[in-house]
């Protein structure tokens, strides 16, 4: 198969208003008039990015213009420094307008490949389609892969109109993208510190009507190994110099079994070592007893 020149990317930063995007694809995305430094890390994108780096021999470039701040001049001008043949979005509805702008000029000047995914794709993927050539829909990224590798869409579970596919094995994947973007640049709003987002989760027990990740990603809860996660944790810290002063650990529900409970004490060792002068904890989804332990 010829080499393809594909980009992982995350939605436009500001848009043609001069709004800054917020950007929170799986729950919610917003948009504020003055600049903003708060960045979700778009780990499912990550994810992606870092499997198709493993398991094809494609030149993939992942670009993040939220946590740029990237209008979408300044987007296609990156993104057409690598002519891409394949462009992957996470997009909201927030920010479909600016996307689909971004999308459609490289679609035109290059015949781009355009794959979408995201809240708004999901809910309207019949719209996206009309400049889209494929929506995906649910956990995406194995589908990605397929897609790129070549398989017919129309008998690939996760492809609209197709049925989602099943839960994926999340520990099949590679750790998510820390290469052409940093993990360590992303933080909650009005964190004082460096810090790291990590995920022990995906989904979530309740099902909130409000909630994309309960109504659009997720049918039921996909569970991380807790071994892998520390292992993540414990290469990340090895291998940033200045080591974060907070983790933001957002769906933990896996903390309800007492292998993911132990983990998280684990992890309490780890937050003394990087923020002896400052602790911040942002932890969600946690039974009051380990919430207790961790507060000690």
């Amino acid at each position: 198969m010829k080499t393809k020149n594909i980009i992982v990317a995350n939605s436009v930063g500001v848009d043609r208003d001069g709004y800054h995007m917020v950007h929170v694809p799986s729950r919610w995305s917003l948009g504020v008039k003055n600049f903003t430094n708060c960045g979700y890390y778009p780990w499912e994108l990550a994810y992606t990015s870092s499997l198709l780096k493993r398991e094809t021999n494609h030149q993939v470039k992942f670009m993040d213009g939220v946590l740029n701040g990237w209008d979408f001049e300044t987007y296609f001008k990156h993104a057409s420094a690598e002519k891409p043949d394949w462009l992957i979005m996470e997009s909201s509805t927030r920010t479909i307008r600016e996307d689909l702008r971004l999308a459609s000029a490289l679609k035109e000047t290059f015949g781009t490949k355009l794959v979408f995914t995201g809240q708004h794709p999901m809910a309207h993927p019949e719209d996206v389609l009309k400049i889209a050539d494929h929506v995906c829909i649910g956990e995406y990224e194995f589908t990605v892969l397929d897609l790129i590798q070549g398989k017919d869409s129309k008998k690939l579970t996760g492809v609209h109109p197709n049925a989602r596919g099943e839960l994926i094995d999340i520990n099949a994947l590679p750790f998510p993208e820390d290469d052409d973007i940093s993990r360590i640049d992303y933080h909650e709003p009005n964190c004082r510190y460096k810090q790291i987002q990590m995920y022990g989760s995906r989904g979530c027990p309740r099902r909130c009507n409000f909630c994309a990740a309960a109504t659009l990603y997720y049918d039921e809860l996909n569970w991380k190994a807790c071994s892998s996660t520390k292992k993540s944790i414990t290469l990340k810290e090895v291998s940033i110099s200045l080591l974060p002063r907070a983790f933001a650990l957002q769906d933990w529900t896996t903390s309800n079994t007492k292998p993911c409970a132990n983990t998280l004490l684990w992890m309490k060792k780890l937050w003394k070592k990087c923020a002896p002068q400052a602790i911040t904890k942002s932890v969600s989804g946690l039974r009051p007893a380990v919430t207790r332990s961790l507060k000690k």
